[in-house]
């Protein structure tokens, strides 16, 4: 017996190993595609350990799978806080600036993150900030696989060893509860969801604990209440769209228990679940936001209302188990008092979640509607509108596989005449199951919380099945786990090989032109930073790979940023976009032929875009205090039809300089038919040096030799009586390469000279990378050099890296 007693263990001990193997091998697939991803064009950034990120400029180099903003932004705070010497992150400055904005987040998943980090330190030797960044390949999926281990040992400890196996394989395997711990995208839904499970479990183990004993209920299940308040507390800090349902969730099963069969139904410690909840919750809110930032009514975050709320839930069903089971309406003063006290209670929160908030606790972030973060993945309003959507295929079956797990409970309560206590253990866990599944309807990412709560109650309940027909419900509960496991796990470990495919998809190569933009205007914008308007997801993007400050972006707590993008883009005069761009201090715009944000934007603040700011900046109409600046493109297959255009804003230009400039921009853009069109512009200004010069270089480009030496012409007899003295220096290297082009060659020596000793880190960074580029193989082939050894660095780091053999001597 004890031989087999010993094999029998050892083969359930084989099952968490085995799917903590797995997990391991899938993950381990992952990371080295993040890493081959973010290695691809990639010049390798100084090391700085004083800087935040511990790269000089305070870049970042990682690419960040599937677009995941909220990942971006939890890399990027806690290196604010590590730089710091911070606990806490209560301000980020690279949103809506140049004020910045709160920062509402908790803390919690920050000193994971923070935590992985110290180790990831203590192994490499890398600076603070780039062992965050590091950390982050690895810190969701040791949050998975922690999850799977520490609740299988504590169900087999408390269920036995059938309902650890479900927890096992369900919390790992399950579609899409396995994919949603992506590495290289840190979050915190993981977190969330831990200790969203953890909130619940402990409710069915005092469940399962009680025993009458002399006619009244044991104590057993009082610290196990106590415990899922203390998880559920510790969860409304993490995050209070997903706790707070689930709680209002396990309240209603316990109510349904209650009102099913109240004479013989459990009188459970909701009172210390309750008291337990809310004193966690008030010690958490004091924990993140004491002394200097309390008083605030944003509820979406952990508040003192919640504490409060849970204090009125708990009353509410203590004075509801005893008047059902008394079968008693409240006579005494003081039971309406109660009564009226926590109606109050949870009315509170929710007048202040709706008249502050503008849509309450559930109010949907958009990653709400994504079913995981993994790239590519399922993105809609809503559960229905995803279903008819002509590529889901069979992905929504495989979702809802993991409400089989609930099936057996919920038919054995409804066609049986179930005890007190394996009534009450099905109907508390299956509360919080139900809210979730009708969120999932609402909002996709509630589907991993569903197949999560859809393996607890099936873990609970099945100890009570095996007493009663062992053979019989092992049968039943391997055909509700294994359809869930099977498919879940299909698509799961086929992420192992896809992420070994050497092709890129369109979020991945939106991430290496995101990096390769970021680090090209950081570098032109040097140490004093820039400010940018973009769209959000850009916004969030040169952030955090260059350590550019932007304005509107979808975090909630960026309303204020996002108004003024909309003001900004929907103006319909050009004073108007003038004074708001100057008053944010914005340096640079950046507007991408992606991105369809600006476009709405305009919609909303105008009612339309043809007459707005943004459609100015669409057809290149520009007031004079906007310069163009050409960006070259990565060479992405694919990506052909793609462009980016920046603009910088300027002291304001003449009419003649303004067109000029476009005229060059275009060149370099290489948009020949517009650049002619803007030097038949240039004809307006027969006196300007720089306009012929202009005119020159479009000539030259586009090989038009009459006009050329028409051109010259003009040219060359000024240029001997000195007409160039006042010339900008991006004019005169243009002027240097036409001469060079057309055979002056002393002339063309004489210019680059000039250039040269005019050259300084200022006006390198207001040069187009065209521009330099030209400029250094003029030095180069004119055997020249550059006195100013800091400026002669600067230009190099300016140019891409395929550029520079060609300009380095």
């Amino acid at each position: 017996m004890a031989v087999t007693l010993r094999l029998r263990l050892l083969v359930w001990c084989a099952v968490p190993v085995c799917t903590l193997a797995v997990l391991f091998w899938v993950n381990s697939a992952r990371v080295d595609r993040v890493r081959f991803v973010s290695a691809l064009g990639l010049e390798p950034l100084r090391n700085d350990d004083t800087s935040a990120t511990g790269y000089a400029g305070g870049m970042r180099q990682l690419i960040v799978p599937g677009q995941n903003l909220e990942s971006y932004q939890w890399i990027e705070q806690t290196q604010q806080m590590l730089a710091r010497g911070e606990w806490r992150v209560r301000r980020n400055e690279l949103e809506n600036a140049p004020e910045g904005r709160a920062v509402t987040a908790s803390s919690p998943y920050r000193w994971w993150l923070r935590l992985v980090g110290w180790f990831d330190r203590q192994i490499t030797g890398r600076a603070p900030g780039a062992a965050v960044e590091h950390a982050a390949l690895w810190a969701d999926p040791l949050l998975h696989g922690l999850i799977v281990a520490g609740l299988t040992g504590f169900v087999a400890w408390r269920f036995g060893l059938w309902s650890s196996a479900v927890v096992c394989l369900g919390l790992a395997f399950a579609f899409p509860l396995g994919a949603n711990f992506v590495p290289g995208a840190p979050d915190d839904r993981g977190l969330a969801l831990a200790l969203a499970l953890a909130s619940v479990l402990p409710l069915a183990v005092g469940i399962a604990a009680l025993r009458i004993t002399a006619g009244a209920p044991s104590r057993a299940p009082h610290r196990w209440f106590v415990l899922a308040g203390l998880a559920g507390g510790l969860g409304l800090w993490v995050s209070v769209p997903v706790q707070a349902p689930l709680l209002f969730g396990c309240a209603l099963g316990g109510l349904i228990a209650l009102a099913v069969s109240p004479t013989s139904a459990l009188v459970l410690p909701w009172r210390s679940w309750a008291v337990a909840g809310a004193a966690t919750t008030l010690a958490a809110y004091l924990l993140e936001f004491a002394p200097d930032h309390l008083g605030s009514w944003q509820v979406r975050v952990v508040h003192p209302l919640h504490a409060l709320a849970w204090l009125g839930l708990g009353e509410l069903l203590t004075l509801a188990s005893l008047w059902l089971q008394t079968r008693q309406s409240p006579r005494r003063l003081i039971d309406g008092l109660r009564l009226v006290g926590a109606v109050a209670a949870i009315g509170a929160l929710v007048w202040v979640a709706q008249a502050k908030e503008n849509g309450g606790l559930l109010a949907p972030d958009p990653s709400a509607f994504r079913l995981t973060p993994l790239v590519g993945d399922a993105a809609a309003p809503n559960f229905l509108r995803w279903l008819v959507q002509p590529a889901t295929g069979v992905k929504p079956i495989v979702v809802m596989l993991p409400l089989l797990l609930a099936v057996p409970p919920a038919w054995w309560l409804l066609t049986r005449k179930l005890p007190a206590t394996e009534r009450t253990l099905i109907l508390v866990p299956g509360g919080a199951l139900v809210v979730a599944l009708g969120l999932a309807c609402w909002q996709l990412s509630w589907w991993a919380m569903t197949g999560a709560l859809a393996t607890v109650l099936a873990a609970v309940t099945i100890p009570t099945t095996l007493e009663q027909t062992p053979r019989r419900a092992r049968w039943i509960w391997l055909a509700a786990l294994l359809p869930a496991v099977i498919a879940g796990g299909a698509q799961f470990v086929s992420l192992a090989d896809a992420r070994r495919a050497r092709s890129l998809d369109e979020t991945e190569l939106l991430g290496l032109v995101h990096r390769d933009l970021a680090h090209w205007l950081a570098r032109r914008a040097g140490p004093d930073g820039a400010i940018v308007l973009a769209p959000p997801a850009e916004t969030v993007a040169l952030g955090y790979y260059g350590g550019l400050r932007g304005i509107g972006t979808l975090s909630w707590d960026n309303q204020s940023g996002l108004m003024a993008t909309v003001r900004i883009v929907s103006a319909t005069t050009r004073q108007e976009a003038e004074a708001l761009i100057a008053r944010r201090e914005i340096t640079h715009i950046v507007l991408p032929s992606w991105d369809s944000y600006f476009g709405e934007y305009a919609r909303v603040g105008s009612g339309q875009v043809e007459g707005s700011f943004f459609d100015e900046l669409q057809n290149l109409n520009l007031p004079p205090w906007l310069r163009p600046v050409a960006y070259t493109f990565p060479t992405i297959a694919g990506f052909e039809d793609r462009s980016v255009a920046v603009f910088e804003v300027v002291d304001e230009q003449d009419e003649a300089t303004a067109l000029g400039r476009m005229a060059t921009y275009f060149v370099e853009a290489g948009r020949l038919e517009l650049a002619a069109a803007a030097g038949q512009g240039l004809r307006r200004f027969p006196a300007n040096l720089g306009a012929w010069v202009a005119r020159a270089e479009v000539e030259s480009a586009r090989g038009d030799t009459q006009a050329l030496e028409a051109s010259l012409k003009y040219l060359l007899p000024r240029l001997k009586a000195g007409a160039d003295a006042g010339l900008p220096l991006d004019r005169r290297i243009g002027l240097a390469v036409v001469l060079a082009r057309a055979q002056h060659e002393e002339l063309a020596r004489a210019q680059v000279r000039r250039c040269l000793s005019q050259l300084d880190e200022s006006r390198l960074r207001g040069l187009s990378t065209s521009a330099i580029y030209r400029l250094f193989a003029l030095a180069k082939a004119y055997d020249l050099s550059i006195a100013d050894a800091r400026a002669r660095q600067l230009g190099l780091e300016l140019l891409p890296a395929e550029l520079r053999p060609g300009v380095e001597r």
